[in-house]
């Protein structure tokens, strides 16, 4: 899974949705009940490909969905910035790799280029997919 994550603002999401004029794939409220029924601790808009990425290539494949959605919107983000104050604006994921080989992970010129004009983080989890039971 990689996922492009708004958090940690008061807004409701929908506003996100409207000023970056992109749907979201999740969105949540502080406060409201999450799928365990423990009430969420932050507001949430969330943009992912829900897939599991077990390569370099799944992560910049789903890196380029992602930011596809979202490239040449520098402006609408600077704007959700100013409006809806956000704690966190970041990319994120899981990859799961076999710990016995060497592995490596980057971006593309294009993709950094996206990331730093819309000024988004981005990091990536690393799993050992040989301790992995699911």
């Amino acid at each position: 899974m990689l996922a492009l994550v708004i958090t940690g603002f008061e807004a409701d999401p929908s506003r996100i949705t409207e000023i970056l004029g992109v749907e979201p794939t999740y969105t949540s409220r502080a406060g409201e009940p999450s799928r365990t029924g423990r009430p969420h601790r932050k507001s949430q808009w969330r943009l992912s490909v829900d897939d599991r990425m077990d390569t370099y290539e799944d992560h910049e494949r789903f890196l380029d969905i992602l930011l596809s959605r979202i490239s040449g919107r520098g402006a609408r983000f600077a704007t959700m910035r100013e409006v809806v104050r956000p704690e966190s604006v970041h990319i994120y994921g899981g990859l799961y790799v076999d710990t016995e080989f060497q592995n490596a992970i980057g971006l593309t010129v294009e993709q950094m280029a996206t990331l730093v004009e819309c000024r988004i983080e981005w990091g990536v989890d690393i799993f050992d997919r040989t301790s992995d039971t699911g």
